[in-house]
């Protein structure tokens, strides 16, 4: 059985991507419909520690209005809750 890679290494190497050029994320601290629904979003290739709010069943409307949290780097991403979905 493989392990699964860290979170760094899997937002690094966009080769592990299932979806590329996308990755889905997902954030439980960050809670955004009470406690049962976590946030969602994705990264895109080329952005690694800007989060794109939408779920990936909605990915084809996104436009450049749609809302985002830009991190300084990924490592504060990573410590604000956000994890490879």
């Amino acid at each position: 059985m493989r392990k699964r890679p860290s979170e760094m290494d899997m937002i690094l190497d966009e080769d592990q991507w299932p979806r590329w050029p996308v990755l889905p994320l997902k954030n439980h601290k960050n809670k955004a419909y009470g406690e049962a629904i976590p946030l969602v979003g994705v990264i895109i290739s080329g952005k690694p520690s800007r989060v794109i709010l939408i779920n990936m069943l909605d990915i084809r409307q996104m436009t450049d209005q749609t809302p985002a949290m830009e991190y300084p780097s990924i490592a504060a991403m990573l410590a604000d809750g956000w994890v490879v979905d």
